[in-house]
């Protein structure tokens, strides 16, 4: 059996492409869910939810996993600063 190995550039490429591969809307909304759920997990946040399936769009809400800095969340959705981001997480 034949296997293809991917490095990150190549499975964040399948990613970027997907809306080219999925056609139903249901799909689409639970593949954004997924990746949602990976992001938080692996950088912080909490997601609340994803909508429109034909560009789908994440919530996320900071939380104490999420560095001071922003994290991976500085640089995207800048219409919202980083400290509106993180102004209601709890520092301990």
């Amino acid at each position: 059996m034949a296997t293809k190995t991917l490095n990150l550039d190549e499975m964040g490429e399948i990613i970027q492409n997907s809306v080219d591969h999925i056609d139903d809307a249901d799909q689409m909304i639970e593949f954004a869910q997924d990746i949602a759920q990976i992001i938080a997990k692996h950088f912080g946040g909490v997601v609340t939810g994803v909508s429109n399936a034909e560009d789908p769009l994440a919530t996320f809400y900071a939380d104490e996993n999420v560095p001071p800095n922003g994290g991976v969340y500085a640089e995207v959705d800048t219409d919202v600063s980083v400290e509106e981001f993180m102004e209601d997480v709890e520092v301990e």
